[in-house]
């Protein structure tokens, strides 16, 4: 059961002087100087929508979750399951983002962010889209602290996914007539927030992300973290939860499937497979000559 809460804002009232100095006195991990440019100016913008979200307790959990993924990688639809079966919540989840008023391109704000919280027992999970690098540094601390699922998924959904995205949010990133325009744009707006430099392009991102986390990643870090394929979570929903709450050590309470559009901005179909009604063969070549590899590793034909 939930014991009390709490709203964010009073941790770091009583953290205020340190959080200012690492925000505005930083050591950027960023040492692209146009790029730090715009990381600033994205920041600045982000921060002044200050989310303050009240936190729950509960005596319940081990540990706390960060779940993290490329954006519109069913990210919402893994928090839902395990917070629907669960004493973790969702409403409200704790978004790793700079509306915190937290500037998460400095290393020693991020380790300082987390540590902060470590003595509560924080039910509300955490959700990130950022590259693995952000982490690195202060890996071996966090792991003890907080439970790590990474959620991944076919790119080609992604970026159809994606594109609806960006033409409800055009603020957030290269807004495109086309997705055949998308998979060849750079990315930009405040997607790169979870960027350390820029990437050739979006499927650069992408694979980029990926990589990180899950294909050149040290092994003992991801020994310390779950991935998830978003399709297996999709079409074998109750093995794949058996998987996650075996991970985190936990009673399964229930069985309840969330909607794949639950709590999602600009939802999509949520289908396995969808971008085949919007890729075409040229687009499906672009794809397969860039990140081509990289997908069959990960196991998806093309």
């Amino acid at each position: 059961m939930k014991s009390s809460s709490i709203k964010l804002s009073k941790i770091f009232e009583l953290n205020k002087n340190i959080i200012d100095n690492f925000n505005f006195n930083r050591k950027s991990l960023i040492n692209e100087k146009n790029f730090n440019k715009q990381a600033d100016i994205v920041f600045n913008k982000l921060k002044k929508d200050k989310f303050d979200c009240l936190l729950s307790y509960s005596n319940a959990i081990k540990k706390k979750i960060i779940v993290v993924s490329h954006e519109r990688s069913g990210t919402h639809y893994l928090m839902n399951a395990i917070a629907y079966n669960s004493n973790y919540t969702v409403h409200p989840f704790i978004p790793c983002s700079p509306n915190l008023g937290i500037n998460f391109f400095y290393e020693d704000n991020i380790i300082f962010f987390f540590s902060m919280l470590e003595k509560y027992k924080i039910a509300n999970i955490f959700k990130s889209h950022h590259n693995f690098v952000f982490f690195k540094k202060n890996f071996d601390y966090l792991k003890k602290h907080y439970f790590f699922i990474y959620i991944y998924r076919d790119p080609r959904d992604i970026i159809t996914s994606f594109w609806n995205f960006l033409n409800t949010y055009p603020w957030v990133g290269p807004k495109k007539d086309s997705i055949s325009e998308l998979l060849r744009s750079q990315p930009e707006g405040t997607m790169i927030q979870y960027q350390i430099k820029q990437n050739k392009g979006i499927l650069d991102r992408w694979e980029q992300h990926i990589k990180s986390w899950m294909l050149n990643n040290y092994e003992k870090n991801k020994k310390n973290i779950l991935f998830i394929k978003y399709e297996d979570l999709n079409l074998s929903y109750e093995k794949t939860l058996n998987e996650i709450f075996l991970y985190l050590n936990i009673e399964l309470k229930s069985t309840i499937r969330p909607s794949t559009s639950k709590d999602v901005l600009a939802p999509g179909r949520g289908k396995v497979g969808n971008y085949r009604f919007f890729l075409d063969k040229k687009d499906i070549e672009f794809i397969k000559k860039n990140v081509g590899k990289t997908m069959d590793d990960l196991g998806y034909s093309i």
